[in-house]
């Protein structure tokens, strides 16, 4: 049976909680995120009301788009409808999911769709989000320079604007010598190697930076890649608050 988690996944992987505002509060406020799934409540508010719709129709996950649990709360005593909607939602084993400012910031999120419900053209990001790219800078033998690239690529890595695959190589000679604990793709221990290799650039949003960290090391032949990263002054031009 499908896990409320593995909905979770599939939200977080289309709108991701990196990409909320600092003021917001998306992700899973309520529940728990390994229970069977039995049913999913769509809804702009979390209420009273959405909380009984949830009970009558077998519905054990509610996904919102307003979070119901916004800043601290030290109290919950039912004097107020969140109060009230909480301890049913625990008491009713619902989970609540919020996913807010970071469906908003998306390309293709809420601020997006409304542009096109409106026939706008040419639209872009009224408030792009400051430092959410990061450049990667990764050196890999020539013969496997595209196989690695591939597996980086893959996961979200070079895409501007509107092109994709998007990269910078450079060859050059890489030198490294291996001790004695070492298991080198190439070369032997205690002896200075050097051989073609490629430096290869290219832009990636930073919330990707696991994936495309892993990706470079799940591909890549050496024991030990050489990478670096660096975050960029640089803005996303298709992620951020409002179209215009």
């Amino acid at each position: 049976m499908l896990q409320i988690s593995e909905v979770i996944t599939y939200l977080e992987t289309l709108a991701p909680l990196a990409l909320q505002e600092s003021y917001d509060n998306c992700g899973l406020l309520i529940g728990d995120a390994q229970a069977p799934l039995k049913g999913i409540l769509i809804t702009l508010d979390v209420t009273e009301a959405i909380i009984q719709e949830a009970i009558a129709e077998g519905c054990n996950f509610i996904i919102a788009h307003h979070p119901i649990i916004f800043k601290g709360i030290k109290k919950i005593n039912n004097t107020s409808y969140i109060d009230r909607s909480i301890v049913a939602a625990i008491k009713n084993d619902i989970a609540i999911y919020a996913i807010h400012t970071n469906l908003d910031n998306i390309w293709h999120g809420v601020n997006h769709k409304i542009a096109e419900k409106l026939g706008l053209i040419n639209c872009k990001p009224l408030q792009t989000i400051s430092q959410s790219l990061s450049k990667f800078s990764f050196y890999c033998p020539s013969s496997h320079t595209e196989e690695v690239l591939s597996a980086v690529h893959a996961v979200g890595a070079g895409v501007v604007g509107n092109y994709t695959r998007c990269a910078f190589t450079s060859p050059g000679t890489g030198q490294f010598m291996p001790n004695a604990a070492a298991k080198p793709f190439q070369g032997s221990a205690d002896k200075l190697e050097q051989t073609l290799e490629d430096k290869v650039e290219l832009v990636f949003p930073n919330y990707l930076k696991s994936k495309v960290v892993n990706a470079l090391r799940a591909a890549h032949p050496y024991e030990e890649p050489a990478f670096d990263i660096t975050l960029l002054e640089n803005n996303h031009p298709q992620i951020g608050a409002g179209r215009v």
